[in-house]
């Protein structure tokens, strides 16, 4: 399974789940929200946090629905999944020794070792 933003997910037996739809709602949120940045107001400041948590909410929802569908599909077809994140340079520099780790500290390092976690075997 390949993970991108055009296409949020990709399998080899051709399942695609296009990221436009997402796409679209974020760009709607982002005019519902510069729009009330602009008043200013506590109850604005207050609308903007429900804001965020609701569309925290339908991107959470949107991918279990993709990650259900794609699991479901393979487990009728009895493969094995591997995720891949759409750029392999986010895994250089990690190595595999028992648990996924990345050496370093910086905040790239921290980045590449949470890639290594969430994409590499599940």
């Amino acid at each position: 399974m390949d993970l991108g933003i055009v296409n949020i997910a990709t399998t080899s037996t051709g399942y695609q789940a296009a990221g436009r739809a997402l796409n679209r709602y974020r760009k709607r949120q982002l005019a519902l929200r510069a729009k009330l940045q602009k008043k200013r107001t506590k109850s604005a400041k207050r609308r903007l946090k429900e804001r965020s948590r609701r569309e925290q909410r339908h991107v959470k929802n949107t991918n279990h629905i993709i990650s259900k569908t794609a699991t479901s599909r393979a487990a009728a077809s009895s493969s094995r999944i591997r995720f891949r994140a759409a750029s392999d340079r986010s895994l250089a520099g990690c190595r595999r020794s028992g648990v996924n780790s990345c050496s370093g500290s910086s905040r790239v390092q921290a980045q590449r070792m949470r890639a290594c976690r969430l994409w590499w075997w599940w």
